[in-house]
């Protein structure tokens, strides 16, 4: 799922749905193939974004009827009312639920992480990424890391220290879309508008629909106090309204 080629990806749905099948009662494939589906949107790789978004919760529901305190189910169910249904506050709810029950899972402080630099709280922000990052500093994942550590500094305005974990994390995996946002975003806010524009036309080949149309209707940034400044600054930077 993660290793971010479409065989791939698509390969990691098929054992996903073979576990499930195998383990019916079991909370774990179904977390992760709610995870698949809200990653499968998020990559710009979905051809209906919104059946994708139902399948992605209906399985996070799922995992978690079978195991309610199970940190990973609670987390995948905050990612997804986060990102697809941009209801903040529920997320969070499964966040510090997670954090209750397991206070070391480094994922759930990396996603209070992004949600709390979706909303602008910078300090709570790059404390949660710290935090998350000091939990687990060899994670084979690192650039999914990265990714989120770099949004959480760009939540908190600190676009230098975004583009720098942004960079780390593109070393790691040229193909993850998230992360071209990020990096485009805190370059054209620091008003390195070439280097965004070129951040723009990588993006624009691995996910071509992302427009500010497409940015202002489906992001979770669109909930930041300082939205409006995003977007012009990525306007400003070449990316194409429509």
């Amino acid at each position: 799922m993660h290793r971010q080629s479409l065989t791939d990806f698509d390969a990691g749905r098929r054992l996903f749905e073979h576990l499930v099948e195998r383990h019916p009662t079991s909370a774990i494939p179904r977390a992760w193939l709610g995870k698949w589906y809200m990653l499968r949107v998020a990559q710009g790789w979905s051809t209906d974004t919104v059946k994708d978004g139902g399948r992605a919760a209906t399985n996070a529901l799922h995992a978690l009827q079978f195991e309610p305190e199970n940190s990973l189910c609670l987390v995948v169910k905050g990612v997804i009312d986060a990102y697809l249904e941009k209801n903040f506050e529920s997320a969070e709810v499964c966040y510090v639920k997670a954090l209750q029950h397991n206070p070391n899972d480094a994922l759930a402080h990396l996603q209070m992480a992004a949600l709390y630099g979706w909303q602008g709280r910078g300090d709570e922000a790059i404390a949660a990424a710290n935090e998350s990052l000091a939990l687990s500093p060899l994670d084979p994942h690192l650039y999914f890391s990265h990714c989120l550590v770099a949004a959480a500094h760009l939540g908190a305005g600190d676009y230098a220290a975004a583009i720098n974990y942004a960079q780390q994390s593109l070393r790691a995996n040229r193909m993850h879309v998230p992360t071209y946002k990020v990096i485009a975003m805190a370059q054209a806010m620091q008003g390195s508008l070439t280097e965004a524009n070129q951040s723009i036309s990588r993006l624009r080949q691995l996910s071509p629909e992302f427009t500010i149309s497409s940015f202002e209707s489906a992001s979770p940034w669109r909930m930041h106090p300082r939205f409006i400044d995003i977007r012009n600054a990525l306007s400003q930077a070449g990316l194409a309204t429509n």
